[in-house]
This record gives structure tokens, sequence and C-alpha cells, in this order.
């Protein structure tokens, strides 16, 4: 079965299927001090303000325990339509 084209490549890699039944994994990244965040980036950790070669990319697991979550009903950007989730795992 042919895969479908990746939208956003520099965020998830479709990788083969899991235990979980998971084929497709969020890249985000993780500092020395222990923190994981999404996406990667460089900027400087949330937590302890490192930066550079402190932040590594990673693979995020499959699963996680929801933290907070809120639908976006209205948004000034036309490119994003509305309503929408974003969540904090």
């Amino acid at each position: 079965m042919p895969r479908d084209k990746l939208l956003k490549p520099g965020l998830y890699s479709a990788g083969s299927t899991d235990l979980a039944g998971t084929s497709a994994r969020l890249k985000g990244g993780r500092c020395r001090c222990g923190y994981v965040f999404f996406p990667m980036q460089t900027y400087g950790c949330e937590r302890c303000g490192s930066y550079g070669d402190a932040l590594t990319p990673c693979e995020l697991s499959a699963e996680g325990t929801l933290l907070a979550e809120a639908t976006v009903h209205l948004h000034a950007d036309k490119n994003r339509p509305a309503p929408f989730t974003i969540v904090k795992v």
C-alpha cells in the first residue's frame, strides 16, 4: 500500500507500526535537564534555559498524559480555520 506524502516532515516521521498500532511519531527535543518539548527548537530550554548542544532532537513517545486542553473558536490567522483544539501532554 503506498504511503501518503508527509505534509510537514520536520514535525513527524512515518515509521513502521509499533505495538500500540501507531505508525507516525512526533519529532520533538530533549534538554540535558530532562525536559521534553515539541516541536524541536534551539532557542533554549523552557525549564533551565540551556541552549545549543544541550538540546537534542528525539522521537516522542506514543503515549502521554493529557495535562490541559483548549478549543480555539476564533483565530486571527485566516490560514488556521477554527475551531481547533490544542493540548498540553
